[in-house]
């Protein structure tokens, strides 16, 4: 009588067990269906994205720092070439990093690493611009004087966050890519 008990017990177990299964599955269909939790899942994964971009942005800060802490400081270049120098090692690092970790792309290397250029057609001349306005003159343009650290610490939150707009809506937005976000 005790083993038809222990038999039945694990029948009601594998029971409630494909119960609890067919609950989960229910709730995942759900999930898929409910737009108020498709907006909490989205939303998660935009924050996470968000967070992953900035922690590789501020690993490519901190090598704009260090390298124009040594072109700028060390090796005394004007602040407008310093900025240009490190700018550029720091968008190579930004880039790769990005691209792989934190939007996962598949997308055309070359064609994404084309439109990154393209951000920095402009940006470039613009903060180099402003950065030699601002400090000790670029183009014939007599600086103001702004010691050149008060400068670069701002331009580098300006490209942050500008660029990683850019990358999220227009590098990396591709057609393939937001269906499998």
């Amino acid at each position: 009588m005790e083993h038809e008990s222990k038999a039945a017990d694990k029948v009601l177990t594998l029971f409630h067990k494909m119960k609890i299964s067919s609950e989960k599955k229910r709730s995942l269909e759900d999930a898929e269906t409910d737009p108020e939790k498709i907006k909490r899942i989205k939303a998660k994964r935009e924050t996470l994205q968000a967070i992953k971009y900035f922690i590789v942005a501020g690993s490519a800060g901190a090598i704009q720092v260090g390298t124009y802490a040594l072109f700028h400081d060390a090796m005394k270049w004007v602040p407008w070439l310093a900025h240009l120098v490190s700018l550029i090692l720091s968008v190579l690092w930004n880039f790769t990093l990005n691209r792989k970790y934190t939007f996962k792309s598949a997308v055309n290397v070359p064609k994404a690493m084309l439109k990154v250029a393209l951000y920095y057609v402009v940006f470039t001349p613009l903060s180099m611009f402003w950065t030699g306005a601002l400090t000790t003159g670029i183009w014939g343009v007599e600086g103001m004087g702004i010691h050149a650290w008060a400068v670069e610490v701002p331009t580098l939150l300006i490209n942050g966050i500008t660029e990683y707009l850019y990358q999220k809506f227009f590098v990396f937005n591709d057609a393939k890519e937001k269906k499998n976000r």
